[in-house]
């Protein structure tokens, strides 16, 4: 879990450091992509998930993870956002389909610039139901730290 923040940071640092971030999208993707990743596969850990099933048979799939992660409770501690579960497929659909992984530019992913701050509250709220989960307290304020974006 501890990973998952630190890559959100990351992102968060390398958003901050210019005006003019269309050519770090990717490297900004892929720090947003990984901490989502790691959100997921620490409250799949939780539910008790084994490190290697989550390796070995999920992979990189966030949203087979999500799924995974929304049959076993994530409502009762993720702030729901009602767009997740389909802004999140086509996120990964999109990473996987044209890129193997990560697009390289915003004409490459077909949407708009918005759609990397989404994934940064996404990835923001995913952290806050680990640590939810972790404590067993769905109700508990969870604070991150500072942040220039948004929750939503």
């Amino acid at each position: 879990m501890a990973d998952a923040l630190h890559y959100l940071e990351a992102a968060e640092r390398l958003w901050q450091s210019t005006n003019d971030y269309s050519h770090l999208f990717q490297p900004i993707g892929m720090l947003l992509n990984h901490s989502v990743e790691l959100s997921l596969k620490s409250y799949c850990l939780f539910c008790g998930y084994s490190v290697d099933l989550l390796r070995g048979d999920f992979g990189h799939d966030l949203f087979r993870l999500y799924e995974t992660a929304m049959e076993n409770d994530l409502r009762r501690w993720l702030e729901m956002n009602p767009k997740d579960s389909a802004q999140l497929k086509y996120w990964n659909e999109a990473n996987i389909r044209k890129h193997g992984r990560f697009p390289r530019r915003y004409a490459e992913f077909g949407v708009s610039p918005g759609n990397d701050k989404y994934m940064r509250g996404f990835a923001k709220r995913m952290l806050e139901a680990c640590v939810r989960k972790s404590v067993g307290d769905p109700n508990e304020v969870v604070d991150l730290g500072p942040s220039d974006f948004s929750v939503r």
